[in-house]
This record gives structure tokens, C-alpha cells and sequence, in this order.
């Protein structure tokens, strides 16, 4: 996982308390708050405590600085051959304004990728930028916010 992850705020909800005693709760608690975090209580089945946990995050999210946008980084040898990649073959075609592309190559790539890591997206656009998918995708003339389509994966084009 990303350093960066563990610099974001924590909080700490504690789940499935209709079946733990006022005891085992209080205790936990007092660990939690001993680390300096917020603790909060629920019951997901009776969602008793879910309200105050939405509106703590709710008004967390307000503090918390815009989203990083990301960016591909150079591979590392390490990660991934260039020169066996740009051997690799695909091909673009444009139907209803959706530009889809046939690679063979990125079947596992796509099912190794997790789209809400930044680390692992990262990894998604160096792939598609030295493979030579991202210059066909510009040679044909894909604009910012076009939707490419990659075996019904589908994402926006970003510069």
C-alpha cells in the first residue's frame, strides 16, 4: 500500500456492538481513544449508530485536501520489460464515438489492476502509454473525456 495512506485521517467504528457487552466496549473504546482516534459504536444489522458515523465522515471529507490527480510515472524494469511491450500487438478500431481496443496483452493486466488504487492505476496507464495503446489513441484523434473501451472496461480519456 501507498505511504500516503497512512497520513489520511482514521477513525475506528465498532461494529456488531448489540453483541458485545457494555464491558468489552468500554474497554475497546478506551484502547481506541488511548491512540488518539475517534471511536464510534453501531450495529450495522440494526443500524443503531450508522446516522452519527455518516455525518462524522461527512464533515471529515470537507477538510480533507482535492484528490491527487494521477499521474504515470516511467516503469522500472522491475515492473515490466519496455521493449517486450511495444513488441505486443493491438488494434483500435472507433464505433459510435467509443474508441475500443483489442489487445490481447491487457486481458491480465485488467484483472490484476484495482481502479481505486492510485499506485495500481498507475501501473494501468504506464502500461497503456508503453505499449503504444496512448499514442494510436491520440494518432486517431481521441479528444479529453472520449470513452475508450479496452474488453468492456470503459474509461474517459484523460491528458
Amino acid at each position: 500500500y501507498s505511504e500516503e495512506i497512512s497520513e489520511r485521517p482514521q477513525i475506528v467504528v465498532m461494529n456488531k456492538c448489540d453483541l458485545a457487552s457494555e464491558e468489552q466496549i468500554a474497554k475497546f473504546r478506551k484502547y481506541i481513544e488511548d491512540k488518539g482516534l475517534p471511536c464510534f459504536e453501531c450495529s450495522a444489522a440494526t443500524t443503531k449508530g450508522t446516522a452519527q458515523v455518516i455525518e462524522y465522515i461527512a464533515g471529515e471529507l470537507d477538510k480533507l485536501p482535492p484528490p491527487i490527480r494521477f499521474e504515470a510515472q516511467p516503469l522500472t524494469a522491475r515492473e515490466l520489460d519496455e521493449q517486450e511491450l511495444k513488441k505486443k500487438e493491438f488494434t483500435i478500431t472507433k464505433q459510435d464515438g467509443i474508441y475500443i481496443v483489442d489487445a490481447p496483452f491487457m486481458v491480465p493486466v485488467l484483472s490484476m489492476v484495482n481502479m481505486e488504487d492510485y499506485e495500481s492505476l498507475q501501473y494501468f496507464q504506464r502500461v497503456l502509454r508503453f505499449s503504444g495503446i496512448i499514442d494510436k489513441l491520440e494518432e486517431m484523434g481521441v479528444q479529453e473525456d472520449d470513452t475508450v473501451s479496452i474488453y468492456d472496461f470503459e474509461f474517459r480519456y484523460l491528458r
